[in-house]
This record gives structure tokens, C-alpha cells and sequence, in this order.
């Protein structure tokens, strides 16, 4: 559970918008560059719902 947060809160950093404005290309975003840093990919579900 502690990494699951932690990574929500480095993803919300990381775009600077609250909840309901994030889209799916702010995700793609946000894991491209953990890519480009040489981190992996976080693995988790979102119930995104639009």
C-alpha cells in the first residue's frame, strides 16, 4: 500500500492537476519519463473513467 501512495503522489507531482482533470495522456506521460530516467514502469490499475 505504501508504494502504491507513493507513487500516486509522485504521479500528481509530476502533472500538476487535481483528480478529475488527468487524462490518459498525462499517465503516458508521467511512465515515458520514468523510462527515459531509466526507472520502471509502475504497475498498477487505474479505474479511470471518463
Amino acid at each position: 500500500m505504501r508504494s502504491y501512495r507513493l507513487s500516486l503522489n509522485q504521479f500528481f507531482s509530476f502533472c500538476g492537476k487535481q483528480y478529475d482533470d488527468v487524462k490518459v495522456k498525462d499517465i503516458r506521460a508521467w511512465l515515458a519519463s520514468m523510462e527515459e530516467r531509466g526507472l520502471k514502469k509502475v504497475r498498477f490499475i487505474l479505474n479511470y473513467q471518463v
